[in-house]
């Protein structure tokens, strides 16, 4: 007999180790999907929802809800890397369903967005088909690179364009140390971060970077590129089940012929190797150039110098990740969004919407 329950705020934002357990053994499991990462957004000021389908004493589908108030709008939700789901049985996905309407109706949303996981479009096809539309409102990233760490060092490097793997032992034959960060060194971090954004002209959000180390604890790491005891570059990176993700990195601008960037991918990787992490998650690449590599097997030229390609170098696959779905109670709202969305996804104003919805 399957069992359904709504959490609110008071109680998702909690350590949670069944939950945890239950998206990290999942499909797609993703950190983002996580009791921490619900903390984490909390602090940014989302509210957290949580829905859940049991069977017995076994959850068997849920997700977690963010959702926060958008000027001009109204609350909207979401549903990153989610939902999370075991048994794709028809019972379950259909009350999973149903809960989800009601957890909307409850907390006053909108319209809900849901980016379904990596691996998740057999997911996506059900949701469309239980009245989940297609929606150019795009929000999480659209697309990765996965890493798989499982063979031995020497045949991780063999995987990688030989770029990137020159400029790893050229590195390893340099003067440059990598450590992970104390308390001192991860303000250093956020000082270069600050550093990066001016150069590329983005404003990185400090606040958010300390909430992920003091709501994630061990499972955030920072790792630093060292250079007579000055950190030139660092990664910041996030620990769930057997992944790890890349979320941030940061250089001061010096010593880039040691190349501390690639030095600390490498490091990343044989440091969680030894601790049991399977996947190497780099996270977010450009979608139009994940689509051409996994077409040519290449990086188009004109993206050879991007983040995108740095990302592509180290050997691992490009994944697309599904299209988004919105969810919208209503006949009339659902009309409004499929005239106004393909002009907003391209508009500025969507892009200042998504920044509130991403950090």
């Amino acid at each position: 007999m399957l069992l359904s329950q709504i959490e609110g705020a008071g109680g998702v934002t909690d350590h949670d180790s069944e939950w945890d357990a239950f998206v990290a053994s999942s499909p797609g499991g993703h950190h983002a999907q996580s009791s921490a990462w619900g903390r984490v957004k909390a602090d940014q000021g989302w509210e957290m929802i949580r829905v859940a389908i049991t069977d017995g004493s076994d959850l068997v589908a849920g997700a977690q809800i963010a959702s926060k108030r958008v000027p001009g709008f109204g609350r909207l939700g979401y549903i990153d890397h989610g939902p999370v789901v075991t048994e794709r049985s028809d019972e379950a996905l259909g009350q999973l369903i149903d809960i989800i309407d009601e957890a909307m109706r409850r907390n006053g949303i909108k319209a809900l967005l849901v980016q379904p996981p990596a691996d998740g479009s057999g997911l996506a096809e059900s949701l469309i088909a239980r009245g989940c539309s297609p929606t150019p409102l795009r929000v999480s990233v659209g697309a990765t690179v996965l890493l798989d760490l499982s063979p031995e060092p020497d045949e991780l490097l063999a995987g990688m364009k030989s770029g990137t793997r020159y400029n790893i032992r050229r590195s390893l034959r340099s003067e440059l140390e990598v450590r992970v960060a104390d308390e001192e060194g991860f303000e250093a971090f956020c000082g270069m971060l600050e550093a990066t954004g001016q150069r590329q002209g983005f404003v990185p959000d400090l606040e958010a970077v300390r909430s992920m180390r003091r709501q994630m604890g061990e499972d955030c790491e920072v790792l630093l590129a060292v250079l007579e005891d000055r950190p030139i570059a660092g990664i910041l990176t996030v620990r769930f089940g057997d992944r790890i993700c890349y979320k941030r990195g940061a250089w001061s601008g010096l010593a880039g012929g040691l190349h501390p960037n690639e030095r600390l991918q490498w490091e990343a990787m044989l440091r969680y190797r030894s601790r049991g992490v399977r996947i190497y998650d780099f996270e977010d690449i450009d979608r139009s150039v994940a689509a051409a590599f996994l077409e040519t097997g290449k990086v188009p030229p004109e993206a050879s110098q991007t983040l995108s390609s740095f990302k592509l170098g180290f050997g691992g696959r490009a994944v697309l990740l599904p299209d988004p779905l919105i969810r919208i109670p209503g006949r009339l709202a659902r009309w409004a969004h499929d005239t106004i969305a393909p002009p907003l996804a391209r508009s500025n104003s969507f892009e200042r919407v998504i920044e509130r919805i991403r950090h």
